[in-house]
C-alpha cells in the first residue's frame, strides 16, 4: 500500500489462492467459515480494508471505492502469485473491478 500502510489479514489452507474481500461495515471475521471450509482445498485470505479490523486507519486522502481497489491489487501483488481469484460482498465485490480500469491486470498474465 501506499506510505507503508498495512492491511490485517487472516490465512488459511494451501493451493490456489482466494482473496476474501468484505463488505461494509464488516471485516475480515465475516469470512471465517468459508476459510475454515475451503481450506483443504484453497489458500483463502480474507483481508481487512482500510479503516476496518486490524488494518491502518483512515488517512486523509479517505477511504474510496478505488483507494479500496488500490488496497486488493497490493495485497494480490504481496501474495506472489501469478493468479488469485476475489469472492466480495457488496462493496468488496465492486472494490476489485475498478482497479486499473479492470481486474486483468493483477489476475494473471
Amino acid at each position: 500500500m501506499r506510505g507503508g500502510e498495512t492491511l490485517g489479514y487472516e490465512a488459511a489452507g494451501e493451493g490456489p489462492v482466494l482473496l476474501a474481500v468484505h463488505g461494509f461495515p464488516f471485516d475480515r471475521r465475516m469470512w471465517a467459515e468459508q476459510l475454515r471450509g475451503l481450506a483443504d482445498i484453497r489458500r483463502v485470505v480474507a483481508v481487512d480494508l482500510r479503516g476496518r479490523g486490524r488494518s491502518a486507519g483512515i488517512d486523509p486522502g479517505g477511504a474510496t471505492i478505488d483507494r479500496y481497489a488500490d488496497d486488493v491489487a497490493a495485497t494480490i501483488r504481496a501474495l506472489e502469485v501469478a493468479q488469485a481469484d476475489v469472492a466480495g460482498l457488496s462493496m468488496g465485490g465492486t472494490s476489485p473491478s475498478r482497479s486499473g480500469g479492470g481486474t486483468r491486470g493483477w489476475y494473471g498474465p
